[in-house]
């Protein structure tokens, strides 16, 4: 485990008392090899927990998900996307050509 969280935002807000941290407008949540995209977001650091009730995206290479309503659980390295869920997979082979000897 372990690993670093980056985030850009137009706006944020740390509550050293909640151990809070909120931003908005043009999040982007960078963790791995994942991006998420979302307009707003509040990460609360007693949970480890990320939340977001607005329209969001996550990008993982070949994995693109978009939809409304996230929750990411850092302990858990769990991504849940609320509702409206799109997933695309791509480079994805479902059936192999078998190869002729010649």
């Amino acid at each position: 485990k372990g690993g670093v969280i980056s985030l850009t935002a137009e706006n944020g807000k740390l509550d050293k008392n909640s151990k809070k941290v909120s931003a908005e407008g043009n999040v982007k949540v960078a963790y791995r090899e994942f991006s998420f995209f979302t307009g707003q977001i509040d990460y609360f650091d007693d949970k480890k927990i990320a939340e977001s009730p607005s329209d969001v995206s996550l990008d993982g290479g070949d994995l693109k998900v978009t939809g409304k309503g996230l929750k990411f659980s850092i302990d858990k390295e769990e991504v849940v996307i609320e509702h409206n869920v799109k997933a695309s997979i791509s480079n994805v082979e479902l059936f192999r050509k078998k190869k002729t000897p010649l």
